[in-house]
């Protein structure tokens, strides 16, 4: 028995097809742990099963017929019970959803969601030979909705049998007032790093349908390279601009034991993909380029006035009021006469700058500071590309500098004192040519 726990992605459990692949993969080295997602599309134009059950919801809030997509729902699992040769009263199973699809009840909202990781769990133990362990009994959220590891710890430990092997279903756990709550979308993989956590192994094997983390996104830059190695803080600046593989909250979670976490692929699982370390190794890693990552679609915004550093609140205001309006600073750049916000959203609202520039007006005359001399610019469609550095050396920082001011609509460049990644904004309409040919010249 191996002292692993894996989770399998929902493109992994789409069919019985792939669920035997899957099965051939825990049972090879028989794997302590499984965390399973719901079904997910069997191809591009299936539906997956959760938003299936989303669906649902929302049309019997409407008191709107949603047969179409609970019918969608209880085929999928009971073409994969009878493939599978297992028994499992389904029936009853799908009737409480249904009911409480019907009662519509908000309170309901995460237990209906959840089905589908609930009854993939079932069936797959039931396939494997394995017990089966329902999140709920030891995933426990505190009031804050934060996971309270110590009580989930204490609960974990008197679930689990020495020998035995389990399947846990991800996505879910039980709040502090004893209801089903959901994590955000793709939270099977904090599952996977919870329950990696709560049974003290140090490797946390997480089975998608991608060969690893990429050093670009695929979609952009064909043929782009498997990342064999890199560290947490690498994997959360990819994943800050939009490297979608993982979901980057995994990492609160390993942190706290030092987990490695393996990204592989079911459908190619001879590949080893991408070993994810804990920070301490990025000596091993050592000084190299790790990856591209890149999002379209913000605006700068550059607030000027005479020794406009000296005054805290400039930043605070506009914090402030971003936040009031569902934004957030992405990067400031800063010189002694200059700041810009780098802010997630393009075409910047004009209605939400007025606010931020009358409120700015305000504490500069509470203040009694002049403001004569202020100025405000906008740039709007502007993209953001990370170059991830493990670690720089001249020979790095020349090739990045030498690749990055050749291109044109090049606007700035930014870097901390403390991070090992330079971020470079472009204008929007030249994405997807800068990033390719930033990988040609990097990789």
């Amino acid at each position: 028995m191996e002292d692993v726990v894996c989770k399998f992605g929902g493109s992994s459990l789409a069919n019985f097809e792939n669920i035997q692949k899957v099965k051939d993969i825990i049972l090879s080295s028989k794997k302590r742990f499984v965390v399973v997602s719901a079904p997910g599309k069997q191809d591009k134009n299936d539906i997956k099963l959760t938003d299936c059950l989303i669906n649902c919801f929302n049309l019997s809030k409407l008191d709107k017929d949603f047969s179409k997509f609970f019918d969608i729902f209880k085929d999928r699992f009971v073409k994969i019970k009878q493939q599978a040769k297992v028994r499992i009263n389904l029936k009853t199973i799908f009737l409480e959803i249904y009911k409480r699809i019907l009662s519509h009840n908000d309170f309901d909202y995460d237990y209906i969601i959840s089905r589908g990781e609930y009854l993939s769990a079932l069936i797959i133990s039931k396939y494997l030979g394995y017990r089966f362990l329902d999140a709920k009994d030891f995933i426990f959220f505190d009031k804050s909705g934060e996971v309270d590891l110590i009580s989930s710890k204490i609960a974990f430990k008197k679930l689990i049998k020495k020998d035995e092997c389990y399947v846990i279903p991800g996505f879910y756990g039980l709040s502090f007032n004893n209801r089903i709550k959901t994590f955000s979308r793709g939270g099977s993989d904090l599952t996977g790093a919870i329950v990696a956590l709560l049974s003290d192994f140090i490797k946390y094997e997480n089975y998608t349908d991608v060969d690893g983390f990429l050093v670009a996104n695929p979609s952009i830059v064909k043929n782009a390279k498997i990342i064999k190695e890199l560290t947490y803080k690498n994997m959360r600046t990819l994943t800050y601009l939009g490297a979608n593989v993982l979901h980057q909250d995994c990492l609160k979670f390993l942190k706290e034991n030092d987990i490695i976490l393996n990204l592989r692929n079911t459908f190619n699982s001879k590949n080893c993909g991408s070993l994810i370390l804990p920070d301490k190794f990025k000596d091993k890693i050592g000084a190299k380029i790790i990856g591209l990552s890149g999002k379209k679609d913000y605006s700068v915004v550059e607030f000027r006035s005479y020794d406009i550093q000296k005054y805290f609140f400039v930043i605070n205001v506009f914090d402030r009021v971003l936040r009031q309006n569902g934004l957030r600073i992405e990067q400031i750049i800063s010189s002694i006469d200059c700041i810009n916000f780098i802010v997630d959203k393009s075409d910047f609202d004009e209605i939400i700058l007025t606010k931020i520039e009358d409120e700015l007006i305000c504490e500069y005359e509470n203040n009694h500071i002049s403001n004569k001399d202020f100025q405000i610019k906008i740039t709007n469609n502007v993209c953001l590309i990370a170059i991830v550095c493990n670690s720089f050396n001249l020979e790095i920082l020349n090739k990045i500098f030498t690749s990055i001011i050749k291109e044109k609509d090049f606007l700035f460049i930014s870097k901390s004192l403390t991070e090992s990644s330079v971020f470079v904004g472009y204008k929007n309409d030249n994405f997807e040519n800068i990033l390719n040919k930033l990988y040609k010249k990097l990789f």
